[in-house]
């Protein structure tokens, strides 16, 4: 799950140069998934939860899009 979930947010993200592609997001989700460790959370809900952070942000995809989230859904009906 975790692969299939990175890999979308790669190809979403792939055109963007402010900071916000893969790299960050891979920052981020290893980050985090320390933290669960040290805080002994559930390492991969936590990494998921990484993964989607920037997928609908109003930075990225506008405000609309983070109203109604079509990238994250479109990656649970695909």
């Amino acid at each position: 799950m975790i692969e299939k979930v990175q890999n979308y947010v790669a190809k979403l993200l792939k055109e963007n140069n402010d900071g916000h592609g893969i790299n960050h997001i891979k920052r981020v989700m290893n980050l985090a998934t320390k933290f669960a460790q040290i805080e002994t959370y559930e390492k991969e809900i936590v990494a998921l939860i990484a993964l989607h952070h920037d997928v609908d942000d109003y930075k990225l995809f506008g405000e609309e899009n983070q109203k109604s989230l079509p990238n994250a859904r479109k990656l649970y009906v695909d």
